[in-house]
């Protein structure tokens, strides 16, 4: 949407405190911020509350209806148009436990410095000044891999068919 409409757009760690941050270090860059949002359903409307803000979201959502419904338009008819002209989109996170953590170490290291198995596809990135390479798969399931965030080891990777690679944060987790 971004893309087609010519807007900014912005993408943070999961959590409203790193998009209420996002949101007033781009106000400090000129930009006028409309809306931030999380997978799980949570909205920020403009900058009036800096966190998740269900009821100005759903006072939004009523006047969009009521704008809608003045012009003879139904909110399901203009969801439609919106997939007609961006096209679908669809997201299935989930998380896997595991209490064993030496296990769950065995498994991450796998995911980011690869396997010996010549079957499995993996980028690989050198990183010079850790004395490493990170081979992350470049399939998983059947499914190709665009992006990988590892927070763990401070690396993003947008496009991974073109590897290229930013980010330099040391703490977290392996999202792809």
């Amino acid at each position: 949407m971004a893309q087609v409409e010519g807007f900014y757009y912005a993408d943070t760690l999961t959590g409203f405190k790193w998009m209420a941050n996002e949101l007033e270090a781009l106000q400090s860059q000129g930009y006028f911020v409309g809306l931030g949002y999380e997978e799980a359903i949570g909205y920020m409307i403009h900058d009036h509350v800096l966190d998740k803000d269900g009821v100005t979201a759903l006072a939004v959502f009523v006047q969009l209806a009521a704008h809608l419904h003045a012009k003879g338009r139904s909110v399901g008819d203009y969801l439609e148009s919106l997939y007609a002209k961006y096209g679908y989109y669809t997201s299935a996170n989930s998380y896997f436990l595991c209490p064993d953590p030496i296990k769950m170490d065995q498994i991450f290291l796998r995911i980011r410095y690869g396997t010996a198995e010549p079957d499995i596809k993996c980028s690989e990135y050198r990183r010079a000044h850790m004395g490493d390479v990170l081979r992350y798969p470049l399939a998983i399931g059947g499914f190709p891999v665009s992006y990988i965030r590892d927070l763990t080891v401070g690396f993003e990777m947008r496009d991974v068919d073109k590897q290229s690679a930013s980010l330099d944060i040391t703490e977290g987790m392996v999202g792809a």
